[in-house]
């Protein structure tokens, strides 16, 4: 490619590109039942209408990232002003700045919580609506095959498209920002330090992603179980109520 003509090699490089891409993006989204095409189902349903709110919610969520930052960056020159240097005054400035710091965190995760959940609830009450008026049209057939726990439970899980999407503008977008954050602030502190915890925490995430896998396939064991004991208790209870009502 650098022998011969630079705007085609250009050219190539970025057909190649496009083409791995193309055939990445057809790879995960191959299965529409899969994480990734249900994941882009959730965001263009359910996050575009609302996607003033939720960049809000990006928003306060920088904020507080931001803030956590800040102050782990003060720390030290808390320390410094404290036992080193002996300032009063710069003591008293450094105080009111982490105050400053800590409360607008506070205000911005106290915000983020009131959209989050007035979203969960707008979400929640249209698909709760959606789900039982196609219940509705159901035949006779289908509540015989499927038991009423059953169906009780699927109502309830009409809000679990918002905690999705709660999770992964909120908890996602803070927890990437703040990393950032203090990475940032770990490397302007101590760039040696920084480089060997940085050359050490991949293979403990590799050691910790063996044994979470093992994890939670019991948990997901366990919770199969959990689910069918519960269901087998509520049409016991319905079925005692029904026989002493007759």
């Amino acid at each position: 490619l650098s022998t011969g003509n630079p705007q085609g090699g250009w050219e190539m490089c970025k057909r190649i590109f496009a083409s791995t891409l193309k055939r990445l993006y057809g790879r995960a989204f191959a299965d529409r039942y899969g994480s990734p095409a249900l994941m882009r189902r959730i965001v263009m349903e359910e996050g575009l209408p609302h996607w003033r709110s939720y960049l809000l919610m990006s928003g306060l969520s920088t904020l507080s990232s931001l803030c956590t930052a800040s102050v782990a960056f003060l720390i030290g020159h808390v320390i410094n002003e404290v036992y080193l240097l002996r300032s009063p005054i710069g003591v008293m400035l450094l105080s009111t700045l982490l105050v400053i710091l800590s409360t607008t965190k506070g205000v911005a995760i106290y915000w983020q919580q009131i959209v989050a959940s007035k979203l969960q609830f707008i979400v929640g009450s249209k698909n709760t609506l959606l789900y039982f008026n196609s219940i509705v049209r159901e035949p006779i057939s289908y509540f015989d095959a499927n038991s009423s726990a059953k169906i009780i439970s699927e109502i309830g899980n009409a809000h679990s498209v918002t905690s999705v999407l709660n999770i992964i503008v909120g908890t996602i977008l803070t927890s990437v920002i703040s990393v950032m954050g203090l990475g940032f602030v770990m490397i302007y502190n101590d760039f040696f330090m920084s480089i060997l915890i940085f050359t050490i925490c991949p293979l403990v995430l590799l050691f910790l992603r063996h044994n979470s896998k093992r994890v939670r396939d019991a948990v997901s064991v366990n919770l199969s179980i959990a689910s069918g004991l519960l269901e087998i208790m509520q049409e016991a209870v319905r079925g005692n109520k029904v026989v002493k009502a007759f």
